[in-house]
């Protein structure tokens, strides 16, 4: 086998011999606890994207045929729907039928009453076999207007809710959604996930979509999405409590939950492929979709409270432990998963994309069996010509995981269940159990469904059970006062959270709205936060008190803080005065200060302003500067909030009166709210202010002082503004004030920005290059001065290191002109601008080589600068298992190491104001001075005094010329040895 760059031939097919799947099982690695075994694989299965399992134990699989155009092999909408039974029992399909063809883009299925439901954008349908054939003989349109486009972007994941409705996660796509009887009546869910009852005909948007392909809820009703390198985000809020209140800010209500970040490092076992957009993605998180759960009590003791989500393009199954963190969640690494996968493959057409459990217990996990995942919007144009983006269209397989060990798990069938039955299986360990018992109530409901309910499930010892039967009787409207009293005081922080969350709809029962008030202090912070969200409608009387207590337990967290924030509603300036008066009671009074102010103001009516100015005169004055300050700032942004009402002359004028002598420090929020209306600041004001901001660049006035004045200079907006900003860029300040002087820059939209910047590019930290990129493409207006600078070569192409979507932006999303002028210099393909020596070396490589030897070489070549395992030193970037970058990605960084140059490794030389010239990487800097570690390992702190110029070299501090003394049989056993775990 010889290398090929990828511009020639990309995503090398290695197809795993299908005669033998117990080979295939051995590709795995995977979690100790548990056991896997192959369910289907084709024929019998094909594209397997969704899976759900209808009350009497049928299977009903989603394929996704027509991947990745929308268009099957004879041209039209390929997606089916097969089904699948184990009529033995023995872990294995043994009946395989093709239950429904010519679907669009099908992406999640439901069962649903006498068949099921099925996401095919721009519809959902419903399919069912009234004969008895297993072929659908019915299909009907149930919803419609789905937006139809990049196919992980499609609405997905259908699922039954504890609401009783169906659940849709939106995908990013968008749409106009209606039923097909009042075509009429629109509902646009632009970045919401949606809900459905299909008995009421009813559509809501419910939750900000986190815009990918998956959608779990744990045992309380808690949900989790995911989106690529977003890999996983929590739904912490409900839209509508946000959209009802215009006077809050637009908080992110689906936020990453992960305590690793975003594009978190992952551990592949595949042998590594260069990615066709990404290549530094490589062994992180980038295609996250698809997401399974195992909540706590389950039939998987030893990983309870566990949430997978999956890699396609990597070819694993992460799995995070889920953790209270305050208000919302937090996901981590198991202890013996820190540097492996819950499941991975060596099969590069492993492709998981979701995992869901069955009636038996087992975990039935989805793999698409593509040979190239990646949608060919996402591939540049040269490396398509030469791919098959529907290699692998036959194959698929679905695996069966069950605890090591286990014995035979029970099948639980619903549909043999009597009513009683159902509710007693509320409780059951199986999740699948309890969606579907819920599902079968609430489809068959009849005039004693309630007291049965009630009866067997809100008395059951399980609080799974209790949670359902309230959402349940709620659905019914058959939840009574003392039930939801008894549920208000339940044992379970479960059942008390779901308490708080139905208490908002009985705002006549007095009793539950006090309960709900005492709610704020539980003992348990999910249940707190919910209270605070519910209180919303309570009367004012009744909840300050209880949300001031709350704000004292939780004020740190900022989801703890907005929940009091939607909950004060009426109270806010209640709330208010209370922080006021005792500020030393509530953890960081400041924040809580300048968000509580800025809410009052944005939603203070019209004509109530004179109660805000009576007490602002007044109370506020005791606080101290720096709460004033917090105070201030926070009229200045409320009162942004609402443009439309701007503030009047004799209202600021008695608002600001007593701070006429203020201390110094609040002149710029004071500013600003002259800004924000129709006054002129006082020219005294202004001229302290331009004063002030001369402090920015004398290096021996305080830190704090200066980065006051280069906020000010954001603010004043002069034409002076900029270039004094962007002199701070020089070596010779510290990156504290860089940072702020480039944040600074992105406030003033300056159309010189970027043709500065550029004149002083040698200058610029390393760590601050990325966002001065980011910045210098951000506007079209910059473009031009940006390529001037490549083009002048006071910036080097390999400096910009453009990923794919960045150097789109210059050669498609630009002018034409100046996409012209960036075809000198990129292409859309990765390593459009590497040398052409690494192309002859890549088709002289051999297939493998010895790490042993691999080992000798780098010792010899590479360890003066680089650390692998314990050889080395680690100068440049560590190279400690690099097995997920491809061989071509490692190759062509060794022999062109100024191809692409990561910001923390370029070259800085320092000169001193005693003549020494010093050259190394960036290590460390401070107020005190900066460290460069030299090519030895050698490092060097120099005073700030002392340093007379610092600047950044075009070149890698990694010399070029490695090919002259190595040959291909040597280069592949050096990777061979950077490629081992």
């Amino acid at each position: 086998m010889r290398f090929l760059p990828y511009s020639l031939m990309q995503l090398v097919v290695v197809c795993l011999p299908l005669s033998s799947f117990a080979q295939e099982l051995d590709s795995f690695e995977h979690h100790s606890d548990i056991e896997l075994s192959l369910f289907a694989s084709e024929p019998d299965v094909v594209d397997p994207v969704a899976i759900d399992f209808a009350a009497d134990g049928t299977c009903y699989v989603v394929e996704m045929r027509d991947y990745p155009y929308g268009i099957g092999p004879e041209n039209r909408p390929g997606g089916t729907v097969r089904l699948l039974r184990d009529r033995d029992q023995d872990g294995r399909a043994d009946q395989s039928v093709v239950f429904a063809t010519d679907l669009s883009f099908p992406t999640s299925v439901k069962a649903w009453k006498n068949g099921i439901l099925v996401c095919a954008p721009p519809q959902v349908l419903y399919l069912e076999d009234t004969d008895g054939d297993d072929q659908a003989d019915v299909k009907r349109v149930v919803v419609d207007g789905l937006r139809l486009g990049v196919t992980d972007s499609n609405a997905n994941s259908l699922r039954f809710g504890f609401d009783n409705r169906l659940h849709l996660a939106n995908g990013g796509n968008g749409g106009k959604i209606f039923f097909p009887q009042m075509p009429d009546q629109k509902l646009s869910i632009r970045s919401a996930d949606l809900s459905v009852d299909l008995d009421q005909q009813d559509l809501k948007r419910t939750w900000a979509t986190g815009g990918g392909f998956g959608l779990i809820f744990d045992s309380w009703g808690n949900r989790f999405t995911t989106y690529n390198i977003e890999y996983l985000q929590q739904q912490i809020m409900p839209l509508e409590l946000l959209e009802s209140r215009p006077e809050l800010p637009r908080w992110e209500l689906t936020h990453s939950i992960s305590d690793h970040g975003a594009s978190a490092r992952i551990y592949p076992i595949v042998e590594a492929v260069t990615r066709v957009n990404h290549p530094e993605q490589a062994g992180h998180f980038s295609s996250a979709g698809g997401m399974g759960i195992i909540p706590a009590g389950s039939l998987f003791p030893t990983l309870d409270n566990s949430i997978f989500v999956c890699d396609v393009v990597c070819n694993i199954v992460h799995r995070d432990q889920l953790y209270v963190n305050g208000p919302i969640f937090g996901g981590r690494r198991a202890g013996e998963e820190q540097t492996r996968e819950f499941i991975a493959s060596r099969d590069p057409n492993f492709r998981p994309i979701g995992l869901e459990h069955g009636p038996d217990g087992a975990i039935y996990l989805l793999d698409m069996q593509r040979a190239v995942i990646e949608h060919p919007d996402y591939i540049p144009e040269k490396v398509l010509q030469h791919m098959d983006v529907r290699e692998g269209e036959n194959r698929g397989r679905i695996y069966r995981i069950v605890p090591r060990g286990s014995k035979a798990m029970d099948v639980v069938r619903p549909a043999a269940l009597s009513e009683v039955e159902r509710v007693i299986a509320l409780g059951h360990p199986n999740p699948w159990v309890r969606d579907t018992a819920q599902r079968l109530l609430w489809e068959n409901r009849s005039a004693a469904t309630s007291a049965r309910v009630s009866k067997h499930g809100l008395g059951a010892s399980q609080p799974e059970a209790r949670v359902r039967s309230l959402w349940l009787l709620d659905s019914l409207g058959q939840l009574f006062k003392d039930d939801l009293l008894s549920a208000l005081k339940d044992s379970h922080h479960g059942v008390r959270q779901t308490a708080v969350r139905l208490a908002v709809n009985y705002p006549e029962w007095s009793a539950v709205g006090k309960e709900l008030v005492g709610r704020l202090q539980d003992e348990h912070p999910h249940v707190r936060y919910w209270a605070a969200l519910s209180v919303s409608s309570a009367p004012a009387d009744g909840k300050a008190q209880g949300l001031w207590a709350m704000l004292k337990l939780d004020a740190t967290h900022p989801w703890s803080r907005r929940a009091v924030y939607v909950g004060a509603n009426e109270a806010s300036f209640e709330l208010l005065k209370r922080v006021v008066a005792d500020p030393d009671d509530v953890d960081v009074a400041d924040q809580v200060l300048r968000e509580l102010s800025a809410n009052v103001v944005a939603a203070l009516p019209a004509g109530d302003q004179e109660r805000l100015v009576v007490w602002a005169q007044q109370a506020p004055l005791q606080l101290s500067p720096e709460l004033q300050k917090s105070l201030l700032t926070g009229f200045h942004e409320g009162w942004e909030r609402r443009p439309a009402q701007r503030l009047d002359a004799p209202v600021l004028s008695r608002l600001l009166a007593g701070w006429e002598n203020a201390d110094s420090s609040l002149d710029l929020p004071l500013f600003d709210l002259y800004r924000q209306s129709e006054v002129t600041a006082p020219a005294s004001l202004q001229a302290r202010l331009t004063r002030a901001s001369t402090a920015a660049g004398q290096p021996d006035v305080p830190r704090s002082d200066r980065l006051a004045a280069i906020r000010i200079l954001a603010r004043l907006n002069h034409s002076e503004s900029t270039p004094r900003l962007v002199d701070l860029l020089n070596a010779n300040e510290d990156l504290e004030i860089q940072q702020a002087a480039l944040e600074a820059l992105e406030q003033l939209n300056d159309p010189k920005t970027a043709l500065l910047i550029s004149q002083v590019w040698t200058q610029l930290r390393p760590t601050l290059r990325t966002k001065a990129i980011q910045l210098m493409l951000s506007r079209r207006n910059f473009h031009s001065d940006l390529l001037d600078a490549v083009e002048q070569e006071r910036i080097a192409v390999n400096e910009l290191n453009l990923d794919l979507e960045q150097r789109r932006t210059l050669l498609r999303w630009s002018t034409a002109e100046i996409a012209e002028r960036a075809k000198a210099f990129w292409g859309d393909e990765e390593y459009s601008n590497r040398k052409a020596i690494v192309e002859a070396w890549l088709s002289q490589l051999p297939e493998q080589g010895s790490v042993a030897t691999g080992k000798q070489l780098f010792v010899k070549h590479c360890a003066t600068c680089h650390q692998a395992g314990d050889v080395g030193n680690r100068v440049g970037p560590e190279l400690t298992s690099q097995s997920h970058r491809s061989v071509e990605d490692l190759l062509s960084h060794i022999l062109d190491p100024n191809m692409a140059i990561n910001p923390n490794y370029v070259t800085c030389v320092a000169q001193t104001v005693d003549g020494r010239v010093v050259q190394g990487l960036l290590a460390a800097e401070d107020n005190a001075g900066v460290t460069l570690i030299q090519a030895d390992g050698k490092r060097q702190t120099i005073a700030r005094e002392q340093i007379e110029t610092l600047e950044t070299l075009k070149t890698s501090l990694m010399p070029e010329g490695i090919e002259k003394e190595l040959n291909p049989v040597q280069m592949r056993s050096l990777i061979a040895f950077l490629q081992q775990k």
